[in-house]
């Protein structure tokens, strides 16, 4: 397997964790939409749920920038070649 490829088959995988995190982010997002147009946010404890909804999302968007970042400067590289 080409050097290159080892990155591309890592940056797929982070891609595939990326996008399962902004799905559960998605969910969390719509249970705190129904929990206030229902009034029930204190039961359903909306700002722990949008307090994990940012943490996740903000990881997941660090991670999807450095595997960028990566894949950029290894296609860069193999144009150098």
């Amino acid at each position: 397997m080409s050097p290159t490829k080892i990155p591309l088959i890592c940056a797929e995988e982070a891609l595939r964790r990326a996008a399962e995190a902004l799905l559960k982010v998605n969910s969390l997002l719509c249970v705190i939409r129904y929990a206030t147009e229902s009034g029930k946010q204190d039961f359903l404890n909306v700002l722990d749920m949008a307090e994990i909804a940012i943490s996740l999302s903000g990881e997941m968007a660090e991670s999807a920038e450095e595997w960028a970042d990566l894949i950029k400067a290894t296609s860069q590289a193999g144009g150098r070649e």
